[in-house]
């Protein structure tokens, strides 16, 4: 029969980080846990322990979110007159399409409900974790009908830290445990707006648009503040499916109108998100008016130019 630490080691891989690996095994042994369905299952042993040993360890110190909106750049260089208008716009990072970060303020309400509600609707109230979902998540696992479980807090967490990032496709249990504490940790110095602003502004949406901002030019052709509600519908089911066909998208879309209104008409969702969905996404120059000057003057390390 295999010890604690065999079973950890083959269910948690990257090995969880000491400290809080210790917690776990010491858990495991105070609780007596019956060893052999613990290997056959640990994530159903394993999941419920998660709050119980979740506060300790020490993390990593998070960044600020002032640290990680100035390390934000834009795709874009701009080349400015002698008036500070904007003359020419030229892409000069081909790894991602990001335009300037949004504020949240610049983000009608309307568009942070369908957000929060189709990510997490229990965002404004839990701690980073929502251990509802996860241990849901966790009886669904058992089941074989895998599915995720992450908040807001915890996604900006992993995005902040290459280490919990997915690998082939999902986390192992020693990043979903890291990750948990990191997503505690960011909420003690982040506030829930800033966790969210983040969200919007450092999220994959479609293809290499990254931001809500280059999601909204590249899909629908128009600054962030002026979407419509179908078009933060179908914005809100790409966070969960980023390549998904246009038809699972719409689907998505519709289940996230109808779990706030059940009597929601989901028609034209479908055409909607064929027409802006089936070809490569494309964000059009706004302003080339000096193209020679802005390709002599403008480059990655030269992302805004003004002209005298």
């Amino acid at each position: 029969m295999p010890g604690p630490e065999l079973v950890i080691a083959d269910v948690a891989r990257p090995r969880l980080k000491p400290a809080r690996r210790a917690a776990l095994l010491a858990t495991i042994r105070a609780l007596r846990l019956p060893l052999p369905n613990l290997y056959r299952n640990p994530l159903r042993f394993l999941i419920p322990l998660l709050p119980l040993c979740a506060s300790l360890g020490a993390g990593a110190a998070a960044l600020s979110f002032d640290e990680i909106k100035r390390g934000h750049l834009s795709s874009e260089a701009f080349l400015y007159d002698r008036h500070g208008e904007v003359i020419h716009q030229l892409r000069v990072d081909m790894q991602g399409r990001r335009l300037p970060w949004v504020a949240l303020t610049d983000l009608s309400p309307k568009v942070v409900e369908i957000i929060v509600r189709a990510e997490d609707k229990r965002f404004f109230s839990h701690g980073g974790v929502d251990w509802l979902a996860l241990g849901n998540a966790a009886w669904d696992a058992v089941r074989g009908r895998p599915r995720g479980a992450s908040t807001l807090s915890m996604q900006v967490a992993a995005m902040m830290d290459a280490e919990l990032r997915m690998r082939g496709g999902r986390r192992t249990l020693g990043q979903k445990w890291d990750q948990i504490q990191a997503a505690r940790d960011l909420e003690k110095t982040w506030s829930k707006r800033q966790i969210l602003e983040a969200y919007l502004n450092l999220s994959t949406f479609r293809g290499e648009l990254q931001g809500i901002a280059a999601a909204s030019q590249g899909l629908f052709r128009k600054h962030p503040s002026g979407l419509n509600e179908r078009e933060t519908l179908l914005l809100s089911a790409l966070l969960r499916g980023p390549n998904a066909v246009p038809a699972v998208v719409a689907k998505r879309a519709c289940g996230v109108a109808r779990s706030s209104v059940a009597a929601f008409d989901c028609a034209g969702l479908d055409t909607l998100a064929a027409e802006r969905l089936a070809g490569a996404p494309a964000i059009a120059t706004p302003v080339a008016l000096a193209p020679q000057v802005a390709r002599q003057l403008l480059s990655a390390s030269a992302r805004e130019v003004h002209t005298t």
